[in-house]
Protein backbone atom coordinates (compact mmCIF):
# COMPACT_ATOMS: atom_id res chain seq x y z
CA UNK A 1 0.00 0.00 0.00
CA UNK A 2 2.81 2.51 0.78
CA UNK A 3 4.48 1.64 -2.69
CA UNK A 4 1.43 1.98 -4.80
CA UNK A 5 0.68 5.52 -2.55
CA UNK A 6 4.51 6.88 -2.98
CA UNK A 7 4.57 6.03 -7.01
CA UNK A 8 1.25 7.84 -7.27
CA UNK A 9 2.79 11.28 -5.34
CA UNK A 10 5.87 10.72 -7.35
CA UNK A 11 4.20 10.75 -10.40
CA UNK A 12 2.13 13.83 -9.84
CA UNK A 13 5.40 15.74 -8.71
CA UNK A 14 6.78 14.76 -11.77
CA UNK A 15 3.77 16.22 -13.73
CA UNK A 16 4.66 19.50 -11.24
CA UNK A 17 7.82 19.63 -12.17
CA UNK A 18 6.94 19.29 -16.30
CA UNK A 19 4.30 21.79 -16.13
CA UNK A 20 6.67 24.15 -14.33
CA UNK A 21 9.21 23.66 -16.95
CA UNK A 22 7.17 24.55 -19.79
CA UNK A 23 6.23 28.18 -18.15
CA UNK A 24 9.21 28.97 -15.80
CA UNK A 25 8.51 32.43 -15.66
CA UNK A 26 4.36 32.56 -15.17
CA UNK A 27 3.57 34.58 -12.43
CA UNK A 28 0.85 35.76 -9.93
CA UNK A 29 0.16 39.42 -10.07
CA UNK A 30 -1.80 41.14 -6.96
CA UNK A 31 -2.58 45.22 -6.55
CA UNK A 32 -2.77 46.82 -3.43
CA UNK A 33 -4.21 50.85 -3.36
CA UNK A 34 -2.37 53.32 -2.18
CA UNK A 35 -5.09 56.45 -3.02
CA UNK A 36 -7.73 57.79 -4.35
CA UNK A 37 -9.12 60.47 -6.45
CA UNK A 38 -12.28 61.84 -7.87
CA UNK A 39 -13.13 64.15 -10.14
CA UNK A 40 -16.13 66.15 -11.84
CA UNK A 41 -15.90 64.89 -15.58
CA UNK A 42 -17.23 66.37 -18.24
CA UNK A 43 -17.41 63.28 -21.21
CA UNK A 44 -17.97 65.35 -24.04
CA UNK A 45 -14.64 67.80 -23.80
CA UNK A 46 -12.70 64.62 -21.64
CA UNK A 47 -12.15 68.35 -19.09
CA UNK A 48 -12.32 67.68 -15.28
CA UNK A 49 -15.44 70.74 -14.65
CA UNK A 50 -15.72 72.50 -11.03
CA UNK A 51 -19.00 74.35 -11.82
CA UNK A 52 -21.95 73.23 -13.86
CA UNK A 53 -22.02 70.43 -16.42
CA UNK A 54 -25.44 68.94 -18.15
CA UNK A 55 -26.10 65.28 -16.35
CA UNK A 56 -26.07 63.59 -19.93
CA UNK A 57 -21.94 64.80 -19.60
CA UNK A 58 -21.73 64.41 -16.12
CA UNK A 59 -19.19 61.34 -14.87
CA UNK A 60 -17.38 61.17 -11.48
CA UNK A 61 -14.07 59.87 -12.43
CA UNK A 62 -12.25 57.38 -9.91
CA UNK A 63 -8.94 57.30 -10.35
CA UNK A 64 -7.36 54.35 -7.95
CA UNK A 65 -3.14 54.56 -7.32
CA UNK A 66 -1.96 50.93 -6.66
CA UNK A 67 1.39 49.11 -6.86
CA UNK A 68 1.24 45.98 -8.52
CA UNK A 69 3.89 43.41 -6.90
CA UNK A 70 4.03 39.18 -7.01
CA UNK A 71 3.64 36.27 -4.97
CA UNK A 72 5.50 33.24 -5.74
CA UNK A 73 5.36 31.65 -2.45
CA UNK A 74 4.36 28.07 -2.58
CA UNK A 75 1.24 26.99 -2.59
CA UNK A 76 -0.08 23.45 -1.24
CA UNK A 77 -3.04 23.56 -4.09
CA UNK A 78 -0.09 23.18 -6.64
CA UNK A 79 -2.53 21.01 -9.49
CA UNK A 80 -4.85 24.27 -9.66
CA UNK A 81 -1.73 26.09 -10.38
CA UNK A 82 -0.54 23.75 -12.92
CA UNK A 83 -3.67 24.42 -14.97
CA UNK A 84 -2.52 27.74 -14.88
CA UNK A 85 0.24 27.55 -15.80
CA UNK A 86 -0.30 25.50 -19.44
CA UNK A 87 -1.63 29.08 -20.26
CA UNK A 88 1.80 29.83 -20.24
CA UNK A 89 0.82 33.24 -19.07
CA UNK A 90 0.68 36.02 -16.18
CA UNK A 91 -2.11 35.90 -13.73
CA UNK A 92 -3.55 38.91 -13.09
CA UNK A 93 -5.52 38.52 -9.44
CA UNK A 94 -6.83 42.09 -9.00
CA UNK A 95 -6.53 44.07 -5.28
CA UNK A 96 -5.66 42.58 -2.25
CA UNK A 97 -7.04 42.74 -0.03
CA UNK A 98 -10.58 42.61 -1.49
CA UNK A 99 -12.87 45.79 -1.38
CA UNK A 100 -15.75 44.44 1.00
CA UNK A 101 -17.51 47.93 0.79
CA UNK A 102 -18.13 50.55 -1.69
CA UNK A 103 -20.44 53.93 -0.99
CA UNK A 104 -20.87 57.16 -2.73
CA UNK A 105 -22.77 59.62 -1.07
CA UNK A 106 -24.17 63.32 -1.60
CA UNK A 107 -23.95 66.50 0.73
CA UNK A 108 -27.78 66.83 -0.25
CA UNK A 109 -30.44 64.83 -0.52
CA UNK A 110 -30.93 63.04 -4.28
CA UNK A 111 -32.28 60.37 -6.15
CA UNK A 112 -34.53 59.71 -2.50
CA UNK A 113 -31.55 58.79 -0.88
CA UNK A 114 -31.09 61.15 2.25
CA UNK A 115 -27.94 63.42 2.31
CA UNK A 116 -24.71 61.61 3.58
CA UNK A 117 -26.83 57.92 3.10
CA UNK A 118 -25.51 55.72 0.21
CA UNK A 119 -26.54 56.26 -2.94
CA UNK A 120 -28.49 52.51 -4.14
CA UNK A 121 -26.05 50.70 -6.76
CA UNK A 122 -29.03 50.38 -9.18
CA UNK A 123 -28.72 54.33 -10.06
CA UNK A 124 -25.04 53.64 -10.76
CA UNK A 125 -23.30 52.44 -14.17
CA UNK A 126 -19.51 52.18 -14.15
CA UNK A 127 -17.10 51.83 -17.26
CA UNK A 128 -13.82 51.93 -18.05
CA UNK A 129 -11.75 55.68 -19.36
CA UNK A 130 -10.12 55.93 -22.43
CA UNK A 131 -12.44 52.67 -24.06
CA UNK A 132 -15.44 53.98 -24.67
CA UNK A 133 -15.55 52.67 -28.84
CA UNK A 134 -14.80 49.24 -27.57
CA UNK A 135 -17.56 46.38 -27.27
CA UNK A 136 -16.08 44.69 -24.54
CA UNK A 137 -16.01 48.60 -22.36
CA UNK A 138 -19.79 48.18 -21.79
CA UNK A 139 -21.51 49.81 -18.83
CA UNK A 140 -21.64 47.50 -16.12
CA UNK A 141 -23.39 47.41 -12.40
CA UNK A 142 -21.26 48.01 -9.69
CA UNK A 143 -22.03 45.00 -8.35
CA UNK A 144 -20.26 43.64 -11.97
CA UNK A 145 -17.18 46.25 -11.07
CA UNK A 146 -16.25 44.78 -7.59
CA UNK A 147 -15.46 41.98 -9.01
CA UNK A 148 -13.86 42.86 -11.66
CA UNK A 149 -11.68 45.20 -9.09
CA UNK A 150 -11.31 42.10 -6.38
CA UNK A 151 -10.79 38.69 -8.95
CA UNK A 152 -8.77 40.52 -11.53
CA UNK A 153 -8.86 39.60 -14.94
CA UNK A 154 -8.06 41.19 -18.69
CA UNK A 155 -10.67 43.55 -17.23
CA UNK A 156 -8.81 45.19 -14.59
CA UNK A 157 -8.13 48.63 -15.15
CA UNK A 158 -7.71 51.56 -12.28
CA UNK A 159 -9.43 54.65 -14.33
CA UNK A 160 -13.00 54.31 -14.07
CA UNK A 161 -16.30 56.59 -14.76
CA UNK A 162 -19.35 56.30 -12.91
CA UNK A 163 -22.55 57.79 -14.17
CA UNK A 164 -25.98 58.10 -12.78
CA UNK A 165 -28.64 56.86 -14.75
CA UNK A 166 -31.36 58.32 -13.25
CA UNK A 167 -32.11 61.86 -13.09
CA UNK A 168 -30.86 63.96 -10.56
CA UNK A 169 -33.44 67.24 -9.67
CA UNK A 170 -31.60 69.66 -7.66
CA UNK A 171 -30.50 73.45 -8.64
CA UNK A 172 -28.05 73.28 -5.63
CA UNK A 173 -24.41 72.62 -5.48
CA UNK A 174 -23.50 68.86 -5.20
CA UNK A 175 -20.28 67.44 -3.38
CA UNK A 176 -19.86 63.84 -4.11
CA UNK A 177 -17.84 61.25 -1.44
CA UNK A 178 -16.52 58.07 -2.44
CA UNK A 179 -15.22 55.70 0.62
CA UNK A 180 -13.43 52.34 -0.08
CA UNK A 181 -13.60 50.16 2.90
CA UNK A 182 -10.98 46.73 2.07
CA UNK A 183 -10.95 43.56 4.11
CA UNK A 184 -8.52 44.43 6.44
CA UNK A 185 -10.08 47.52 7.09
CA UNK A 186 -7.91 49.68 5.13
CA UNK A 187 -10.43 52.96 3.95
CA UNK A 188 -9.91 55.30 1.63
CA UNK A 189 -11.97 58.24 1.41
CA UNK A 190 -12.49 61.47 -1.54
CA UNK A 191 -14.67 64.14 -2.09
CA UNK A 192 -15.49 65.68 -5.75
CA UNK A 193 -15.43 69.76 -5.52
CA UNK A 194 -19.26 71.32 -5.57
CA UNK A 195 -20.41 70.73 -8.63
CA UNK A 196 -23.84 72.47 -10.56
CA UNK A 197 -25.42 69.65 -12.37
CA UNK A 198 -28.12 70.83 -14.86
CA UNK A 199 -31.49 68.97 -14.81
CA UNK A 200 -32.30 67.62 -18.81
CA UNK A 201 -31.59 64.26 -20.47
CA UNK A 202 -30.83 61.58 -18.17
CA UNK A 203 -27.76 59.45 -18.77
CA UNK A 204 -29.19 56.83 -20.15
CA UNK A 205 -27.21 56.29 -23.48
CA UNK A 206 -23.85 55.45 -22.11
CA UNK A 207 -20.50 56.28 -22.85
Amino acid sequence: MFKKVLTIFLLLWGIQIMVIACCPDSKRFFNRITGVQANNYNIQNGQIEDEIIAQEDYRIRLVISEETYTDNSFNPYFLVNAAYALDCEDIFEGLEPDIVNFSITCDKTILNTNAGQPIDYENLNVYKIGLRNEASNRQRTVEEWLDIMNNGGFLLGFEWLFEFNQPINSEEELTFNIKIVQEDNTQFEIETNPIRIEQGTTALQGP
